[in-house]
């Protein structure tokens, strides 16, 4: 039972695909709901780091979020990318929850499942962690200090940077992503 509902839900987030009496098989990346998924995440994550930009933060959320940049700045001594996802992830729930906006959390974990298997494949590869780092450190630098349109900005030009490295990885790695599609991006700069 355990193994079936997720199976179920993994099918429902269009991770697999679950065909009777045949198998169940693991669908490829679909750039129509990455890029969908970044839309609506950029969307929601900007308007949490202006929220927290605008009320303020708690000193300890601004301490925690401070310690998970140091932590993260560990990953790229060791090439822990493992870590460093989890680590990532860990940021953008705690400025979320810390600004109060924890529905915009769950919204934003139920739509990104395909824009989760991108940025899995782009950290060790097409996007530095470094990059991320300095990114993560303007918003929070952005939020700290009350900059509402610094900090909106940060976390756009944070979600575009999928934008920049799609094309690399779908070059790299053709056979995992939707071939039936047509690129859904532009060349060029997307910010």
């Amino acid at each position: 039972q355990p193994v079936r509902e997720a199976f179920i839900r993994l099918s429902e987030a269009g991770l697999v695909e679950v065909r009777p009496q045949r198998g169940t098989y693991v669908v490829p990346i679909s750039q129509a709901a990455v890029m969908e998924a970044r839309f609506v995440r950029e969307a929601l994550e900007a308007a949490v780091a202006r929220s927290a930009a605008e009320q303020g933060l708690s000193k300890a959320v601004l301490d925690e979020l401070r310690e998970l940049i140091v932590r993260q700045k560990r990953c790229t001594d060791s090439d822990d990318h493992d870590r460093f996802y989890r680590l990532d992830e860990a940021f953008h729930r705690t400025l979320s929850l810390g600004a109060g906006h924890d529905a915009a959390w769950g919204v934003t974990q139920e739509v990104k499942a395909q824009l989760d298997r991108v940025r899995y494949l782009s950290v060790p590869d097409a996007t530095p962690i470094a990059t991320l780092i300095e990114q993560h450190t303007a918003i929070l630098d952005s939020v700290a200090a009350g900059d509402a349109d610094a900090a909106e900005r940060a976390v756009k030009a944070h979600m575009r940077e999928i934008l920049r490295s799609l094309p690399e990885l779908i070059a790299r790695h053709p056979g995992l992503f939707d071939a039936a599609s047509a690129p859904l991006f532009a060349t060029g700069d997307p910010a």
